[in-house]
């Protein structure tokens, strides 16, 4: 079977991609909120001084002057790692744009030899990321109550504002509400594999295999005139309907992300976000004040350039494209508003989505991968061999439907965080990973309603 089932596949997707059946791509266990091993503890301590640090405009001395290299050898286990990356990745952005838009050119060895270490465990760029600065970045408030966007904490902050908490619970709660669609898309491609090895045998008999058990004897059709073809055709019907069951739950659950998704505006205060915060996201890839890039001193004597963090960075909508199998081409006119625009938008989009999945931890972008390469492909199966075709067809159309809705969403909360804050300031709306903002959205979502059958 291409996905196992029960607890062999849980630990499969753990083992093999960091993936958890019941947390997704989130940590399965409460990220650490500090180290303990005493040996860490300067990394730690100027942590917990770093908004102060920032106000007052003397992290960068501190750093300079106080902070140790230290030897991330001495890290022990995933958890630890987990910290150090979101503690590693504050200090070097902090370090970078503390007096922006005025830059440091160089990140001192450090932070720049230690950070490098850590990442790799990850196989992340040496940046802050999607995956230190949110992912791997929350507390839950009452150990009492389930996860939730109302009872979860951000423990690490630039600024120690409502609206950079906010700004990171809800893509938190994003990732929690997604592990519903992992499991549907598991679940959907693992009964089109079972639909796929409905066959006949040298007797004529049927065989319906689910999570490797055979089945023939579980279900009874209650005629014995059937011929083997209309016996096949009923369990095959059986077996879409189950199908039918899984995309409505992937629906629901795309439409559970773009809900939460809007309460974005209930805390985060776009004018903080836009000045106060939104610096410390920034990258040195096309960077207007880095436009060579950043020296990693003890790394690098040449500048090394990164996109910034990015919502881009999340596994949870890569999946979902992989899934739906939504393309997203490199360059061509595509439609926008039901007519054939007059100039090509930027094929970019590709490409910076693509350049994005690096920045998504390795094992990660691995199961995407497999999700995308499967031969039992959800959009393939619904298209061309459905029995159900119409109920089939509507359902997926709907999944995709509500994924177009929350790039919709996300399209929203782009022009109101950046789009209109950039030109009341003169500024280019530009994105934190570097990218053309309003244009790659639109393409996404033209390339998401094109993905309908």
């Amino acid at each position: 079977m291409y996905w196992k089932s029960g607890e062999s596949l849980k630990s499969d997707l753990w083992d093999n991609y960091s993936v958890s059946w019941e947390w997704g791509f989130l940590p399965p266990t409460q990220p650490l909120s500090k180290l303990t091993n005493p040996y860490f503890s300067p990394w730690e301590q100027i942590m917990s001084a770093l908004p102060q640090l920032l106000r007052e405009k003397t992290f960068q001395d501190q750093i300079d002057q106080t902070l140790p290299l230290l030897d991330a050898e001495q890290l022990q286990g995933r958890e630890e790692y987990v910290r150090a990356l979101t503690v590693l990745s504050f200090l070097s952005s902090a370090y970078v744009w503390m007096n922006y838009p005025i830059p440091k050119t160089k990140l001192p060895a450090n932070i720049s030899v230690p950070f490098k270490k850590v990442c790799g465990y990850f196989d992340l760029p040496p940046i802050l990321t999607y995956t230190g600065f949110t992912l791997f970045n929350w507390k839950i408030v009452d150990p009492n109550l389930p996860f939730s966007i109302d009872n979860i904490t951000v423990p690490t902050t630039f600024t120690e504002t409502e609206s950079e908490r906010w700004f990171s619970i809800i893509p938190l709660g994003v990732e929690k509400v997604a592990v519903n669609s992992i499991q549907q898309i598991i679940l959907a491609q693992t009964k089109i594999e079972e639909i796929t090895n409905c066959h006949n045998d040298v007797h004529g008999r049927i065989h319906v295999y689910q999570n490797n058990t055979l089945m023939e004897d579980n279900i009874n059709f209650g005629s014995s005139q059937l011929s083997p073809r209309d016996e096949r055709q009923l369990l095959i019907e059986h077996m879409e309907r189950e199908l039918l069951v899984y995309l409505t739950r992937l629906d629901d659950s795309i439409q559970q992300i773009t809900k939460i998704v809007n309460r974005m505006y209930e805390k985060c205060n776009p004018d903080t976000f836009y000045t106060v915060l939104r610096p410390f996201l920034s990258g040195w890839k096309g960077s207007p004040h880095l436009p060579l890039g950043l020296i990693y001193d003890g790394l690098s004597e040449e500048p090394l350039q990164f996109h910034g963090s990015s919502a881009a960075q999340s596994s949870v909508f890569a999946l979902l494209d992989a899934a739906l199998g939504v393309n997203h081409h490199p360059e061509e006119k595509i439609q926008l508003g039901g007519s054939q625009t007059t100039q090509s938008i930027s094929g970019g989009a590709h490409n910076f989505l693509e350049h994005m999945k690096l920045y998504m931890p390795r094992k990660h972008r691995e199961f995407i991968a497999r999700v995308q390469q499967s031969p039992f492909s959800i959009h393939h199966y619904v298209e061309d061999s459905a029995i159900l075709k119409d109920e089939l067809r509507a359902s997926f159309n709907r999944c995709v439907e509500s994924l177009s809705d929350f790039r919709k969403a996300h399209m929203g909360l782009a022009v109101h965080y950046v789009v209109a804050r950039a030109r009341q300031q003169g500024h280019s709306a530009r994105g934190t990973g570097g990218s053309d903002v309003v244009s790659i959205l639109k393409k996404l979502r033209a390339e998401t309603d094109q993905t309908k059958i």
